[in-house]
């Protein structure tokens, strides 16, 4: 091992993925063992419906939590105007039958 996050990739494939242990084992590759290890985790957890709503409900927070001094600035104020518009566009398609 060379470097000391080594210590704490190994723990994480002993932990979450047994097989890519297996595979750092044989090959002796960690870093490549530790990328296969991620991207497994990361589609097994991947919900992409999820990731809509959650996203629209981020948005919808920072919507009501905006703070007054947006409205202040000039050019602030435009960009502000630009996304909504662009944001307005995108719900009008897809509420169109």
């Amino acid at each position: 091992m060379v470097r000391s996050d080594d210590v704490r990739t190994l723990s994480f494939l002993l932990k979450q993925n047994k097989s890519e242990f297996d595979t750092f084992r044989l090959t002796g590759n960690l870093e490549q063992a530790y990328l296969n290890a991620l991207q497994k985790t990361t589609k097994e957890n991947s919900n992409p419906v999820q990731d809509v709503f959650d996203a629209i409900k981020s948005c919808t927070k920072a919507l009501g939590n905006m703070p007054f001094k947006i409205l202040k600035d000039a050019s602030s104020k435009e960009n502000l105007f630009q996304t909504l518009t662009a944001l307005d566009e995108a719900v009008a398609a897809i509420k169109e039958p």
